[in-house]
């Protein structure tokens, strides 16, 4: 993607959005349709090039934390089953 104004705006846009207006249910959500239209209005830059770049933009990386995600728990999954199970304490007779 080439920085122009619009991108520059719509990264900016993102980066406040992303802690603010995310709608999260069990996994990683995408940013609310309300609070992109909301923000975009209230900085004056409500466009659809804009608005195209930070959609554009939360589509990426919300795809790449969710595979980074899976990633993480594939490998906790491999280091879980190639522990050695703890023995069993002896019973005493």
């Amino acid at each position: 993607m080439t920085l122009t104004e619009r991108n520059l705006a719509a990264v900016q846009a993102f980066k406040d959005l992303d802690t603010t207006g995310r709608d999260l249910g069990f996994d990683i959500g995408f940013l609310r349709e309300e609070a992109i239209d909301c923000y975009l209005r209230r900085a004056e830059i409500n466009t659809v090039e804009v608005y195209t770049a930070l959609v554009t933009i939360d589509r990426e990386v919300t795809s790449h934390r969710k595979q980074e995600n899976e990633r993480k728990r594939d490998l906790q999954k491999k280091k879980s089953s190639t522990a050695r199970p703890t023995p069993r304490p002896r019973r005493k007779r």
